[in-house]
């Protein structure tokens, strides 16, 4: 479960949390611990934590960046010639 959420919903603490320390605990479903994050583009979401380090990313900045949501048009890369 990946969701982005409204500031406005987030209490005060919880959001002046994520913004100290990264990340702010959600609760625990299903063995599976839900923390709140924010991102500078995007803001708030909810995700579960991920690896070792049990770290969290947004879930809009992991779509662009694999391929899977919308591509922002670019411009060709011209080769450089030395």
């Amino acid at each position: 479960m990946e969701m982005m959420v409204d500031a406005r919903s987030l209490p005060l603490f919880t959001r002046l949390r994520v913004r100290v320390m990264g990340s702010a605990h959600f609760h625990k479903l299903d063995g599976l611990e839900y923390l709140y994050g924010r991102c500078k583009f995007h803001g708030y979401y909810l995700q579960y934590a991920r690896g070792y380090e049990g770290k969290v990313s947004c879930p809009e900045c992991h779509d662009l960046r694999s391929g899977d949501g919308p591509q922002p048009e670019t411009a060709p890369n011209p080769k450089r010639v030395i």
